[in-house]
């Protein structure tokens, strides 16, 4: 319940488009992504929400894929990954 006093000063999230399920959306190319460094791949992202979000990341190809995520700080993020691919992170 939002008017619950519990919720007294907590960060406002508006999403980006009416009955969008995410906050921010961000792509990146192959050529971005870097490594391997002990066969692991990254690519670093900066969002600039302000918070940690949760990241569902689907390839260029459409297929959902899991990765490693690294919190940076509250604006950024670094996929790890086996293979390198391109693709969009969606952030929540």
């Amino acid at each position: 319940n939002l008017s619950d006093l519990t919720w007294t000063g907590a960060n406002v999230i508006v999403l980006t488009a009416a009955g969008s399920d995410y906050a921010y959306s961000t792509s990146w190319e192959l050529a971005q992504v870097t490594g391997p460094v002990d066969e692991i791949y990254s690519v670093t992202l900066t969002h600039n929400l302000g918070f940690y979000p949760n990241a569902t990341v689907k390839t260029s190809a459409g297929d959902i894929l899991e990765t490693g995520i690294d919190y940076n700080n509250i604006n950024t993020i670094t996929l790890t990954m086996a293979q390198p691919f391109s693709g969009t992170a969606y952030l929540s």
